[in-house]
């Protein structure tokens, strides 16, 4: 992984996609683009490392996508920001199980609502996002918020993650056979 939201994005999709076959894999931050490319031709290419590697790019990388090479992009332009707004657009469907998931009562949903809205229209920097509405909405930590908007992400976007949890499966297999 490019860096730690993307590796937080990716073990929430695989920890709700494979279930038990979970604990056979590691997910690992390395810090940019390039890092995650070489590290993964690395290991790809390296007759000593007997475990399958999968790179997983941030849609903003310009390291070039290579499906058959095992290196893939995320969806978006830029990883925090794609999350926030596709939980904000479907904030009618979702706000309920967002505020409980971010540990506000449920009467907190209209509050939670106006510090989303009030926190992208002032935000300069989207790395910052989760901490921002963690603090806005009760000093929420920020690991929290971002957990709760990933598992709503993956629930809302079953195709991108089956088709991810696909490929590391079939990894998962090629190593136990």
């Amino acid at each position: 992984m490019e860096d730690e939201f993307a590796k937080a994005w990716v073990d929430t999709i695989l920890r709700e996609k494979l279930a038990a076959d979970y604990d056979q894999i590691e997910v690992h931050a390395v810090h940019g683009d390039g890092n995650a490319v070489a590290t993964h031709r690395s290991h790809s290419t390296n007759p000593a490392v007997t475990f399958k590697s999968l790179c997983v790019i941030d849609g903003d990388s310009s390291q070039r996508e290579d499906k058959d090479a095992g290196i893939i992009r995320l969806p978006g332009a830029q990883p925090e920001l794609t999350v926030f707004e596709s939980i904000r657009g479907q904030l009618d469907e979702v706000l309920a199980v967002l505020t409980v998931s971010c540990q506000r009562a449920p009467e907190a949903q209209e509050s939670i609502r106006r510090s989303i809205e009030e926190i992208i229209r002032t935000n300069r920097d989207p790395h910052l996002l989760y901490n921002q509405l963690g603090i806005k909405i009760g000093f929420i930590s920020e690991p929290i918020v971002r957990g709760a908007f990933l598992t709503l992400w993956v629930r809302t976007n079953q195709e991108y993650c089956q088709e991810l949890a696909t490929r590391v499966q079939s990894l998962i297999m090629a190593v136990n056979n």
